[in-house]
């Protein structure tokens, strides 16, 4: 026990101090704290020569002072020196020869970059996965363990040369996770960067005490979404590199100025040593002094490269002793409320400050610090409450170029508080509608709502729990009635609008969905397990003084619809509108909703003030009368029918609401202004999506349209309704402040009642992304702040 803790202990201490060298900002510098510049090869053929010739190698390397050998250890499958010949098997004699390679550096005083992987190793990969995609390597979960395996196999190894394990080994100077690695096959480039944010934090997990890097084939474009920046600034990823050719066509001196820039940049945005990959013949040394000028750290050559530019290149290197000097970011903390955050600073040297800041990597949103300061605070607007941010500070000396970076750190914003809502009471009148208002008795009645179209069927945890009971389910069905409802007048939310509507066209069908899906079943049958369930909707409504929007029907086919009715006459769906036979199908199901008795209650449905109103159908559309003239024939006939059964409650039309062209048609043949002209109309619908694709609104142009149909209402002498309305939660829209926007305009313009679309518990995920939930406190506080100057008066 004692001998395998001080093995362990002994592993540990070699890993802290393997390096050689450390990192400072963008210097590379040495243990005992000298800025260094190194000069390095790739040699290739480090696996196609025997144990004396690299030893002769890396002794000839040695007298011309290099100082730093990359060697690939990526050979696989069939590739000669394979140290994998198949997936998970490691062929020992080339590990040996692995071995002899980095004991053979370490003789030489040769500290060594080496490659994980590479394009043929790729190939490779992909092949044992059996993938047509080139870069299945990055992207397949079977092929990213494989390759994880090989790096344990090769970090945990003990070179059994020199006895020392390669993760503790101070020969080795880094890990290149991939040599020249490109991503063709994505466009976006997340599929590498991701991969490489995972390499390097296994490598990390594994080693800590060597450098990371990967050798981007092209150190600039990686693709539209990250960059090689993006992979440098990975939080375990120690090293930027970038390749270089041959000088450009235009001369020498453009090409020295094209290194020199591109140094300066990756540095700058980096904040991390620099290596230049030149592969060109001609020219090395220039090459190394614009690099080394510009701040970099190490300039690599093909082993092709001719001894006497090795020499003078290898002797300048060594000569710099100052350099570019580094800005060093110190004292680096950051404050945070709910919407914002506070990120101070200080430098070892006046700079100019950025912080790059987001949730996930890669960190690309920023903010700036105005000017330069030795130390100051930068503010960070618009943050997403209760979240976790990573964010860096990096600096740079505008006249030197001078740059450094803090690591990468995290803050938290707070969780918005809910505010406190204006308490509503129900009263016992039924809600009318007179000259352009509601009124509840002679008290003018406004109303904030929304819509919950589940909340008759669904029961929480029925589809996980097949063991429950019919009670069991019956009763979680229930008591997520009253959760929700009791949820949204804790908001303010005073009217729910809830499907009411059902058909199947056979029992057959009815059998295949939820028991309570369907209210009609057939043109013979009434659900009358579902009605007692809408009968519980209404109670549980009553309890929390909210009031209740039922439509009879569904121009749409989610659940039934009015292709059912038309289905049962033997007719095709548009004919509905007019088939006397469908007329007869809707007016019985009108009789079943008006005349049925509450078996909670006791309560006629038509006698309940819980009712705020009946609608006749979801979104009605005549597409074969484009001119909307027989859809505005059949709203008046149903709608006076039903005033004939019950001449208490409002009747409205439950319309999406377009305006019909100049020449009088529209696709959907459905016109605001007729279809609410009827004296058996009581008040006025509309629904407006700005965030669908087929509309894709301004904030502009939505106003626009509210204040069109508030408009259109009050020449017609009755309340407007903004019925469904929806922002999706994600994308260009803000939602909080469309809907707080829209709002405004609504009830300014005059707007009398809104149902949102559509309020839910956290429990149902059937969402279409217009939904939000009591736990999204933004924003519930959005429809608490209008919720209150309408429930001002408590009712």
């Amino acid at each position: 026990m004692k001998k395998t803790f001080f093995t362990a202990f002994l592993t540990l201490i070699l890993a802290v101090y393997a390096q050689a060298y450390r990192v400072e900002g963008p210097l590379l510098k040495t243990d005992s704290g000298m800025p260094v510049r190194l000069a390095s090869v790739y040699v290739h053929t480090a696996y196609q020569s025997d144990s004396a010739a690299v030893d002769d190698a890396f002794s000839a390397l040695k007298k011309q002072g290099i100082k730093l050998v990359k060697i690939s250890a990526a050979a696989t499958g069939a590739a000669q020196g394979s140290l994998q010949p198949e997936p998970g098997r490691f062929d020992e004699n080339a590990l040996k020869k692995l071995d002899a390679i980095v004991s053979a550096a370490a003789k030489n005083d040769i500290s060594l970059i080496i490659a994980l992987s590479d394009p043929d190793s790729k190939e490779t990969y992909r092949q044992w996965a059996g993938g047509s995609n080139a870069d299945i390597f990055y992207k397949d979960k079977l092929t990213r363990g494989r390759f994880k395996k090989f790096i344990t196999t090769l970090l945990s190894r003990v070179n059994t040369v020199s006895g020392v394990k390669y993760a503790a080994d101070p020969a080795i100077f880094a890990w290149d996770l991939c040599d020249r690695a490109d991503n063709i096959n994505d466009a976006t480039g997340m599929s590498m960067y991701n991969w490489a944010v995972e390499m390097s934090a296994f490598v990390k997990s594994l080693d800590t005490g060597h450098f990371i890097m990967m050798g981007l084939k092209d150190g600039f474009t990686i693709g539209d979404s990250v960059n090689g920046s993006d992979i440098f600034l990975i939080p375990n990823i120690d090293l930027a590199f970038y390749a270089a050719t041959e000088f450009s066509e235009k001369g020498q001196v453009d090409a020295l100025t094209a290194i020199s820039d591109s140094t300066k940049a990756i540095s700058a945005a980096s904040g991390k040593p620099v290596i230049l990959f030149y592969t060109g013949k001609a020219g090395i040394f220039d090459a190394a002094k614009a690099h080394m000028e510009a701040g970099g750290a190490i300039v690599m050559y093909n082993e092709t490269a001719e001894q006497e530019q090795l020499v003078r290149t290898s002797a300048y290197t060594g000569s710099i002793t100052d350099g570019v000097p580094a800005v060093t970011v110190n004292k680096v903390s950051a404050t945070a409320d709910v919407y914002a955050a506070s990120v101070s600073f200080e430098l070892s040297r006046e700079a100019e400050v950025k912080v790059i800041y987001g949730t996930s990597l890669p960190l690309k949103q920023s903010a700036l610090f105005k000017g330069t300061a030795f130390k100051g605070i930068v503010k960070i607007d618009g943050l997403k409450p209760g979240s976790e941010y990573m964010f860096q500070v990096m600096a740079q000396e505008p006249a030197t170029g001078a740059s450094g970076m803090s690591k990468v750190m995290k803050f938290k914003t707070t969780p918005p508080k809910r505010a406190a809502a204006v308490k509503f009471t129900m009263s016992k009148n039924i809600i009318t509608a007179k000259d352009g208002d509601f009124y509840d008795g002679k008290k003018i009645y406004r109303y904030l709502g929304a819509n919950c179209y589940y909340l008759r069927y669904y029961a929480p945890g029925r589809r996980d729990k097949a063991s429950q009971s019919e009670a069991e389910i019956t009763t979680a069905r229930r008591k997520n009635m009253d959760y929700v409802l009791s949820e949204a007048a804790k908001i303010g939310l005073k009217v729910m609008r809830i499907g009411s509507n059902g058909e199947a066209v056979t029992e057959e069908e009815a059998k295949t969905a939820d028991p309570l899906r369907y209210i009609r079943i057939g043109p013979d049958k009434f659900n009358e397990k579902a009605l007692v369930e809408f009968d519980h909707v209404m109670e549980a409504a009553r309890r929390n003084n909210i009031r209740v929007i039922i439509h009879f029907t569904d121009n749409w086919e989610y659940y039934g619809g009015v292709g059912v009715y038309a289905k049962w006459a033997g007719v095709s769906r548009e004919e509905f509108w007019s088939n006397e036979q469908c007329k007869k199908y809707y007016k019985q199901t009108v009789d079943a909703w008006v005349d049925r008795i509450n078996t909670v209650s006791g309560i006629k449905y038509k006698d309940d003030p819980v009712l705020f109103c009946w609608e006749l159908c979801n979104e009605p559309w005549d597409r074969n009368d484009v001119t909307g003239k027989e859809l505005a024939r059949w709203i008046d006939e149903m709608a006076g029918y039903i005033k004939s059964k019950d001449p208490k409650h409002m009747v409205s039309t439950g319309s999406d609401s377009f305006f019909l062209k100049e020449d009088g048609t529209h696709y959907s043949g459905s016109d605001f202004i007729q279809d609410h002209q009827s004296k058996n109309i009581d008040f006025c619908t509309y629904h407006v999506y700005p965030t669908y694709e087929h509309n894709r609104f301004s904030l502009n142009t939505t106003k626009y349209l509210i204040d069109k149909w508030v408009d259109a209402g009050r020449t017609l002498g009755k309340p407007v309704v903004m019925e469904e309305f929806g922002i999706t939660k994600d994308g260009e829209y803000n939602r909080n402040i469309w809907i707080d926007e829209m709002l405004t305009e609504f009830y300014a313009r005059g707007g009398k009642g809104v149902n949102y679309w559509f309020f839910r518990d956290a429990s149902y995920t059937a969402d279409d992304g217009f939904a939000f939930t009591p736990e999204e406190t933004e924003t519930v506080n959005v429809f608490i702040k209008h919720a209150n100057i309408i429930n001002k008066g408590g009712y």
